[in-house]
Order: C-alpha cells, then sequence, then structure tokens
C-alpha cells in the first residue's frame, strides 16, 4: 500500500525488486483497488508488507493477517495490540534496512522450508479471527454500556433520560 510512506516504500520496492533471492516473487502495489479487489489481494498474497504509521488499529496489516498473509513490517503504534512476534514479523519503526532484510530472510526461509511461517500465518489469522470477531465487539459493547448504565444508575433516569434497550 504505497500511500503509507510512499518515499519509503518506493526504496523498500526497489531494493527488493534488485534482490536476486526474490526473483521468483512478485512485488504488487496494492493501490486504488475497490474493497472487493482488496480482499482479493490479501487472499492471493503469502506476504504483506506493513508500512503502517502512527495510526490508531491499523486496519491493513490485520486485514492481512485474518487473510492467511505473513505479515512483515512496521506496527504503526495502535497495531501492537495484535502485531506480535506471534503473528508476524514485527521490524522496528522506520528501520528500513531492517524491514528490507526482514523480507528478504522471510522470502529465503518459506522458499527452503515453509512450515515455521505457515503455522505463524495460520496462527495469525486465527487470532484476528478470534479476537476482532463481530460477537466480541458486540459483547464489548454491551458490556460498555451495562458500565455506563451502572454509574449513572437511576441518577440519569431522574434527570429525564430515557432507557435504551438493545438486542
Amino acid at each position: 500500500m504505497p500511500r503509507k510512506r510512499p518515499e519509503e516504500a518506493g526504496f523498500v520496492v526497489a531494493a527488493l525488486r534488485a534482490m536476486p533471492e526474490l526473483g521468483g516473487w512478485e512485488i504488487v502495489e496494492m493501490t486504488g483497488l475497490s474493497p472487493e479487489a482488496l480482499v482479493g489481494q490479501f487472499r492471493d498474497a503469502l506476504v504483506f508488507v506493513s508500512f503502517s504509521q502512527r495510526e490508531g488499529f491499523g486496519l491493513p496489516p490485520a486485514e492481512a493477517m485474518k487473510a492467511g498473509c505473513i505479515v512483515i513490517g512496521y506496527a504503526g503504534v495502535g497495531g501492537e495490540e495484535y502485531f506480535t512476534a506471534e503473528t508476524g514479523i514485527k521490524v522496528p519503526d522506520s528501520d528500513f534496512p531492517a524491514l528490507i532484510d526482514a523480507v528478504r530472510a522471510t522470502v529465503t526461509e518459506y522458499d527452503r522450508d515453509p512450515a515455521r511461517l505457515d503455522a505463524l500465518r495460520h496462527h495469525a489469522s486465527e487470532v484476528i479471527s478470534r479476537r476482532y470477531s463481530r460477537e466480541n465487539f458486540e459483547q464489548s459493547v454491551l458490556t460498555a454500556w451495562r458500565g455506563i448504565e451502572a454509574t449513572l444508575g437511576s441518577a440519569g433516569r431522574k434527570n429525564g433520560a430515557e432507557a435504551i434497550a438493545m438486542s
């Protein structure tokens, strides 16, 4: 996704394209795609390089993990919630030489023996799917609402507030 850190992404892509280890790998820039095409790209890719920077949640790396990609790169602050050594290959923020090295090492390992990396990407997909499911979202909203309601108690209703029922 070259819209994230475009200069750095351009440098990293150029360096990766020049490496003989990546000769059999296609580098695809994910830009200007419809949501459906984006999902298709995630599903077709084996590796996703994350250029996340100072983001809240950092959706693209999470989407890539859910789709089964090996995610390599920057967590972007908010991604620290889910981007760990157990779910991806995290590189210190803005360390693009380390990012290039991590991609090269990952591709080399995958070409030699994909077992560990396949286990990593499948585990990441399971973690994202379980942790960020619709069911967990709904439960967290209801729990938060119940906490608000308990804090306000009947005092909120005495001031003319109406109850909100959710199902």
